[in-house]
């Protein structure tokens, strides 16, 4: 392939990489451009593969679409089964290996966009070759751990790790006949969830006959026949199982940038600005092996989560294509809904506030979703954090059996917009019986957490 000047290399067939060359194919259709993937998928749906797993939705639902369907519908090529093993900005090419044959070759490129993702963390017992441990970050991962549940008479299961992923895979291990156990580090479900919040959805989770331990952790496994038999913990003693999987937490994928000398920020991601640009020319990276500017203390972090990522993806094939958009940074908003509990947070924690420098405090209330006296009216739990100097938002988390995860987009908004708690006190919600409460709770909220300021 010749060297010109109008070659884009994307590395990551995931979510962010494909919105990034569909966005620079559509606005200028003359460009060559090449998605490089290493697993056989791409495009797939990461955040449903719970469902998969519990058997909600089907296998085409979450796969990803195929490759000719890509290639005919948006114009640009892609590479599955293909990996990048190292970048050379100054010769200005990649080279590729076929997973499949073995082979290697230089690709040339004028733009490179990095789309890496993330990586599991692995615990250092959970290091060793076993057919039934199990990690959660593409397709092919969610994959085979179906595949293993079919073929083999699974009845136990231990998850570790208990943040969102898992706490939804512990509830579709329990959908596929499993009993689980979910044990996780932390002395508190959610640590920088303020504690009410965090002891509701605790109760979710154990009322639900899942087995959930904290502040423990697994020391070493048994195996036989390559396969986990027990585990071994500090303070429980030892637990059959006959499934792990592994929800402990990610990390930036940042090797290769590592290798080629493209600098990484603070959090140990890929440093960039707000066009996607990194401090390479014509090197953009995206997604969850890159920074955002936080919205709230207006530094570089990093926000693994989907809706930022694709937004990136966007904002980085714009500029690729010639036009110029800026990404204007996030608050890292993240929500889930487990044991008939929705939940999740925006902004800062209080510990995380504080540690940023404001003077930040903390109010929590419970309120009715709707109408108390109507039969389906439950309970929203809302945690504001909120400056004591400017009496603005700086964070909030919600939880609720129903309509939680909309309160929690509400007050996105209110932080990004810099609304006041006495513009979130007074809001004009539209009210019905059947669907809301005269005074909302966030509205109920905002009041609060003024009261709370006037007695600091």
């Amino acid at each position: 392939m010749g060297f010109g000047s109008d070659k884009i290399i994307v590395i990551g067939g995931n979510d962010a990489g494909l919105s990034a060359a569909g966005r620079a194919k559509r606005l200028r259709s003359d460009l060559e451009i090449i998605v490089i993937e290493r697993t056989p998928f791409v495009g797939y749906a990461s955040c449903g593969f719970p469902y998969f797993i519990s058997g909600q939705v089907t296998r085409k639902s979450v796969s990803g679409p195929g490759i000719e369907e890509i290639e005919n519908k948006r114009g640009f090529q892609v590479w599955t089964n293909h990996e990048a093993v190292r970048i050379d900005l100054l010769k200005r090419h990649v080279t590729v290996k076929s997973l499949l044959q073995g082979e290697e070759k230089q690709v040339r490129f004028s733009k490179l966009l990095l789309a890496t993702g993330a990586r599991p963390l692995i615990p250092q017992a959970a290091r060793i070759n076993a057919d039934n441990i199990f990690t959660l970050r593409n397709f092919a991962d969610a994959e085979r751990l179906d595949n293993y549940i079919k073929t083999n008479s699974s009845k136990k299961a231990l998850v570790l790790g208990a943040g969102f992923l898992g706490l939804e895979m512990a509830e579709a291990l329990q959908q596929r006949g499993l009993q689980v156990v979910v044990i996780d580090k932390a002395p508190q479900l959610f640590p920088n969830y303020a504690g009410k919040i965090a002891a509701i959805i605790k109760e979710s989770v154990q009322s639900s006959d899942v087995e959930l331990i904290l502040d423990e952790k697994v020391t070493q496994f048994d195996l036989e026949n390559n396969r986990v038999r027990n585990a071994h913990f500090v303070k429980n003693g030892v637990l059959e199982t006959d499934i792990v999987l592994i929800a402990a937490g990610i990390g930036p994928n940042v090797e290769l940038a590592k290798s080629a000398r493209i600098p990484l920020g603070q959090s140990g991601a890929i440093l960039v600005n707000n066009r996607q640009e990194t401090r390479r020319m014509n090197i953009y990276a995206i997604g969850d092996c890159a920074e955002s500017q936080h919205l709230v203390t207006k530094k570089s972090v990093w926000l693994p989560f989907a809706g930022i990522a694709s937004k990136q993806g966007r904002v980085a094939g714009t500029n690729i294509a010639g036009k110029r958009t800026l990404f204007p940074g996030a608050l890292g908003t993240a929500m889930a809904k487990t044991f008939g509990l929705e939940y999740g947070h925006t902004g800062l924690s209080l510990s995380q506030a504080r540690e940023a420098g404001f003077k930040a405090i903390e109010t929590v209330i419970t309120s009715h979703s709707k109408s108390e006296y109507l039969i389906d009216s439950t309970e929203i739990t809302v945690a504001l954090i909120s400056d004591l100097m400017t009496k603005k938002l700086l964070g909030a988390q919600v939880v609720g059996k129903a309509d939680a995860g909309q309160r929690l987009n509400i007050l996105a908004t209110a932080i990004t917009g810099h609304i006041s708690l006495h513009e979130l006190e007074y809001l004009d919600f539209g009210y019905t019986p059947m669907i809301s409460n005269i005074w909302d709770p966030i509205a109920i909220a905002g009041n609060a957490a003024q009261k709370n300021i006037k007695e600091k």
